[in-house]
């Protein structure tokens, strides 16, 4: 199915409809559609199908009947259709480029960057198809053998967001295509337009029926339940917002499947116990040696020391003065102010519950009783 110019998907569905389930173009399953507007106009570019539960649990039948046939497909076939895609993607770039300026609201300048983008996701993955080996070797403790072999996880199910509708699309489905997966595809409902077309060229480069489901809809939670709720769909990935993210896991940690929450995830701050000074929170988002080693510097969270009498940071000279504050910290900070001499300005320091009598020793010189002039200083 050729592609030329934006008509065919921005004017209406290329068949009887947009859910492309089993290498062919239906409407919804409920008869249901949503609207897609131009979001710098506000004009609306079409109604496209929504799909539904029904729809969802077709698409997951197709993929398990393509998994098999593809599971057993050379490698180098696999490569061979990826690199026609990259080479449909890279000749089709003005149509695509047309389809994210009109649902999307690039510049067509920055669109056409994010097709190119895109496209170099299928050809990195068609040279990197050939290359997945088996190993072989001795044991340690010798009289073994060992032989690894990797094989597909089976049915993969992903999510996309609004802003790269193009990129991330391909960056999720170029791999799972290379490695032998069939692909379950639910677009962000802003724009589904440019994963529609990216189908139509994966069908147009020979990709066989059923290894690519792309199901558009306003209704997320429908058919991304009807997903993470069948055994059958192995791995999941999702790139969102954390709130949806959250919720994601939930439903899916009842069933055991390989997740996936991008590579920009962010998760709960975690107690690290540290020695010494070194005590600090820090975000998990999987630098494993920063967080074992507590030196993670993405997030710093100021927290005043347990002991009396000292200072975990100098606040004003390092951070501006902002902090995160942990949820167990005591009562809020105080800042307490000293004169760095009688006549000079004054200094002031973020610290916990009590006053830091190192720090004001410091500031105050030699002398460990507080002077006259010390006495006056202003209050918090």
């Amino acid at each position: 199915m050729k592609l030329v110019g934006i008509d065919p998907l921005a004017k209406a569905p290329l068949a009887d409809g947009d859910v492309f389930i089993g290498g062919r173009w239906l409407p919804a399953a409920g008869g249901r559609t949503y609207s897609v507007h131009d979001p710098a106009t506000g004009a609306l570019v079409r109604e496209v199908s929504a799909a539904g539960p029904d729809d969802a649990r077709a698409a997951i039948e197709a993929a398990q009947a393509a998994a098999a046939p593809w599971r057993t497909t050379p490698p180098r076939r696999r490569s061979e259709i990826l690199h026609d895609a990259f080479r449909l993607l890279r000749e089709h770039t003005d149509m695509l480029a047309g389809l994210i300026v009109l649902e999307n609201g690039k510049a067509y300048r920055d669109a056409a960057a994010e097709v190119g983008y895109a496209a170099e996701f299928f050809r990195w993955f068609a040279e990197e198809a050939v290359r997945i080996g088996s190993s072989f070797g001795d044991a340690p403790g010798g009289g073994f053998r060992h032989v690894v072999r990797r094989h597909p996880v089976g049915v993969t199910a992903f999510v996309t967001p609004w802003n790269f509708p193009a990129a991330m699309a391909t960056r999720k489905i170029a791999p799972a295509l290379a490695a032998g997966c069939p692909v379950l595809l639910k677009p962000a409902p802003q724009t589904p337009l440019t994963a529609l077309a990216v189908a139509a060229l994966l069908t147009e480069a020979g990709l066989p029926e059923g290894l690519l489901n792309v199901l558009p809809t306003d209704r997320a939670p429908e058919v991304v339940s009807t997903w993470l709720g069948d055994e059958r769909v192995c791995k999941f990935s999702f790139t969102g917002s954390t709130a949806t993210g959250k919720l994601l896991l939930e439903q899916a940690g009842g069933q055991r499947r390989r997740r996936d929450h991008g590579a920009r995830r962010q998760r709960p701050l975690r107690r690290l116990r540290g020695r010494g000074r070194r005590r600090r929170r820090t975000r998990r988002d999987g630098c494993q040696d920063a967080r074992r080693r507590g030196l993670h510097r993405r997030q710093p969270v100021l927290r005043p020391h347990r002991r009396r009498g000292r200072v975990h940071r100098e606040v004003r000279r390092r951070h501006g003065g902002r902090a995160h504050r942990p949820r167990d910290w005591p009562p809020r900070p105080r800042i307490w102010t000293w004169p760095r001499r009688p006549d000079g300005p004054r200094t002031r320091f973020l610290t916990g519950r009590h006053r830091p009598r190192t720090l004001s020793r410091s500031l105050r010189g030699s002398s460990s009783r507080r002077g006259p002039a010390a006495s006056t200083a202003a209050r918090p």
